[in-house]
């Protein structure tokens, strides 16, 4: 995960993906094209995020449209943090090299159920 700025790394390793894209980058590539070949190869993120039902877990790219992977709406997690949080870690644990699961910081900080635990987890 490249934003530890406003992103945080809840499970997975996708540092060798992350040395790449900076290398790659670096020499010129467009970070667009080396986002769609590693796509194309099998990295894969998801993300948290807070909805109208509770939290949830989307793709993290557009390159799959950004599909929904678990709902709160269709009650596949009950919406709290702590269950679309394990199920996300679970997810991206089947496979940590080729997956990452991340949440937005600023998600995380206005939900109430985070308060202490990003010491706990990323």
């Amino acid at each position: 995960m490249l934003n530890t700025e406003h992103f945080v790394l809840l499970a997975g390793d996708p540092s060798a993906w992350d040395e790449e894209t900076r290398s790659r980058v670096a020499a010129g590539e467009s970070l667009c094209r080396v986002q769609e070949d590693q796509f194309a190869r099998g990295f894969r993120s998801a993300v948290l995020v807070p909805t109208l039902y509770g939290w949830s877990v989307r793709s993290g790219t557009g390159l799959d449209g950004f599909h929904i992977l678990v709902s709160a709406r269709a009650g596949e997690v009950d919406g709290s943090l702590e269950q679309a949080m394990y199920w996300g870690k679970q997810w991206a644990e089947a496979d940590p090299l080729r997956r990452e699961f991340i949440a937005s910081r600023a998600d995380l900080e206005r939900s109430p159920e985070w308060v202490g635990k990003e010491r706990r987890t990323g």
